[in-house]
């Protein structure tokens, strides 16, 4: 612009020139015409010059925004890839950020990875939600993904750890000292506040270092970590070290509590079988594998007495902390005699037994039976059994549930009688805070005195011949005040059966029964999928986990959400994929009956007390509602299952 002027200034001084000495000196007016033509040159020069500057600007901003896009899409795939590998898993990928970034209006939130490069947004979605911040400067960087399950860390590499990860296994009652090498990679000191994300009841993390931790230059820390796995702790434990600075950087922490007992556990302890002459049956047994390691090459052997009429076939294998059935098959006696063994269980140097109990069952015919006095073996009298008594599909008589002697003594098993499971609700009763079973009355047989009232008091066939409560999906639901010792239930496990052909509609739920307070609900959506809900905090601050299948199928299916600092759901006793959405700060994983307790007003079973409307309401059975203070391990829910679906 400033040529222009010049330019433009010369070639005025020319003209001006020419007027004064045209007359007098010829060549001075030669001169001056030369003068005028260099100056138009010299403008179109100038105008050349700029348009090739633009060009090359604009190819400039151009390939920046390139390398930027590909910088976002590729974090976005590793993203990704780190998610689906599963909790812990860490990912070091090197990203290339371009010239021309406004770092201020660049982010990476939610599911969104946002750079601005020359006043341009360059946009890349994840599957996963993400949380980390962009450094501060362009140039090339060790980008570390780090995946916490419902949500995939993002840091840059200024921090080195050694080990990468702490992955560590204790028995349960133990106490283990773990030494982590951190390293500032940086050519300058840093400062961190350090501090521990490892909230549970059963395992802690503990250290003296925790707050703030000074770095200087590429040198090297040492954090002391004190992990302790509690009495009743089993299972796995996720957690996080975090450190906050310029960027903030998250390390993961898994923590494997080993049951205390054995490293292979065999349930029932015992077996007793009844079968008439030329019946069979299978019996099933739970074979769990609290070792680290997957077992192989599992041998399962019936000895005794009874092994001529039973046999058994374990699993080929069972993955390392998980639960496998193992079946027995058993052929009913031709005399009135009694066989008895053992079942024995052995792989990988580790070995299991449990005792077997054979026993010959006499035919009913017509519903009639003769009791037998076996000092004299005569008989003593007929007793028609018909009312407590059936055949099942293979033609075996099978108790109803109904004996009549045991009537009257109902109220003296843990259950209420002998038609629900005698044994059901013995896994952790010590935790029991309400247990409704729905029959015949919603009534808490926890002994917490949580009872509650059934509006229409509807009941249809329910579980083991018994009742369950029937809901009509109109304005049918169970009511029931909230009792102190929710409040303090920070985590827990609920579980119960349904059964629906809906898609849609509340199967428990807590809190307070305005739509724009805090709940936390059970319920079907209205695709089919079952799902847990809470809000802790106002209107659009929701945390859901819903199971990625249908269960709408008008089939019994048993349901457990279980909270040990992360919301899981099992259904007919095995863990559920599921997918996690959240529409604001105030609901979280992990967020249980405390987080909500200052507006609860009211619990109920079979629609969500937030809502009085018709779509929220239950149509099916509900049965075996149950709330227990802690949470249950896989090994209880799968045994829990299994135990009340054989009933």
């Amino acid at each position: 612009m400033l040529l222009f002027v010049v330019i433009w200034v010369l070639i005025l001084i020319a003209r001006a020139t020419k007027k004064r000495f045209y007359k007098k000196n010829v060549k001075a007016q030669a001169a001056i015409e030369t003068m005028m033509i260099l100056a138009i040159a010299m403008i179109g020069l100038t105008i050349f010059v700029g348009i090739v500057w633009t060009q090359i600007n604009d190819q400039f901003i151009f390939q920046q925004q390139q390398i930027g896009s590909e910088a976002i899409r590729t974090l976005a795939n590793e993203v990704d890839d780190a998610y689906f590998l599963g909790f812990g898993s860490t990912k070091e990928v090197i990203i290339v950020l371009p010239d021309l970034i406004d770092f201020e209006k660049s982010v990476m939130e939610n599911r969104t990875f946002i750079l601005n490069v020359n006043g341009t947004d360059l946009i890349a979605s994840t599957k996963v939600d993400i949380r980390g911040e962009w450094p501060d400067n362009s140039g090339t960087y060790v980008f570390t993904l780090t995946s916490f399950g419902d949500f995939v860390a993002v840091s840059v590499n200024l921090l080195s750890f050694d080990p990468t990860q702490i992955n560590e296994s204790l028995n349960q009652g133990t106490t283990k000292e773990v030494t982590l090498d951190i390293t500032n990679i940086q050519p300058n000191s840093k400062n961190y506040n350090f501090s521990i994300d490892f909230s549970n009841l059963n395992v802690s993390i503990t250290s003296v270092e925790e707050g703030l931790i000074s770095f200087n230059a590429n040198d090297v820390n040492s954090i002391d970590l004190v992990i302790t796995c509690e009495l009743n702790s089993a299972g796995k434990y996720y957690g996080a070290l975090v450190f906050e600075g310029d960027v903030n950087v998250t390390y993961p922490v898994n923590i494997n509590c080993l049951s205390g007992q054995t490293k292979l556990v065999m349930l029932p302890r015992d077996l007793n079988v009844s079968l008439a002459s030329g019946a069979t049956t299978t019996e099933k047994f739970l074979l769990c594998n609290n070792s680290i390691i997957d077992l192989t090459n599992i041998s399962a052997q019936v000895t005794g007495a009874i092994k001529s009429n039973a046999f058994a076939r374990a699993p080929s294998s069972i993955t390392a902390n998980t639960c496998s059935d193992l079946n027995v098959f058993f052929n009913g006696l031709t005399t009135d005699t009694n066989l008895s063994g053992a079942l024995t269980v052995t792989t990988s140097g580790l070995s299991e037994s449990s005792s077997l109990f054979l026993r010959y069952l006499a035919v009913v015919e017509s519903g009639v039976c003769n009791f037998y006095n076996y000092a004299n073996t005569a008989p003593i009298a007929n007793y028609n059994l018909s009312s407590f008594v059936k055949q099942n599909d293979q033609n075996n008589w099978v108790a109803t549930g109904e004996l009549d002697w045991n009537l009257e003594s109902r109220n003296d098993t843990t259950s209420g009688g002998w038609g629900e499971l005698v044994n059901d609700f013995n896994i952790r009763p010590e935790n029991l805070v309400g247990l409704w079973h729905l029959n015949g009355d919603a009534n808490d047989s926890s002994g917490n005195g949580n009872h509650g009232t059934f509006d229409d008091n509807n009941y249809s066939n329910g579980l083991w011949n018994k009742q369950a409560g029937q809901f009509d999906g109109i304005n049918d639901d169970v009511t029931f005040n909230i009792n102190p010792t929710y409040e303090s239930n920070s985590r827990g496990t609920i579980s119960l059966w349904a059964m629906t052909p809906n898609i849609g509609g509340g199967v428990f739920s807590y809190g307070s029964n305005g739509n724009t307070d805090n709940w936390l609900l059970l319920n079907y959506v209205s695709t089919g999928e079952f799902r847990f809900h809470i809000r802790d905090g106002s209107t659009n601050d929701d945390y859901y986990k819903t199971t990625n299948n249908v269960f709408s199928d008008n089939k019994w299916h048993h349901f457990v959400v279980t909270n040990d600092g992360i919301i899981r759901i099992y259904v007919d006793g095995k863990l559920e994929p599921t997918t996690t959405t959240s529409d604001g700060g105030g609901g979280a994983d992990g967020d249980w009956f405390e987080d909500i307790a200052s507006q609860a007003s009211l619990a109920g079973i079979g629609f969500l007390n937030r809502d009085t409307s018709s779509s929220t309401y239950f149509t099916g059975n509900i049965d075996e509602v149950a709330i227990w203070d802690t949470a249950l391990n896989p090994e209880e829910i799968k045994l829990l299952y299994e135990e009340q679906k054989g009933q």
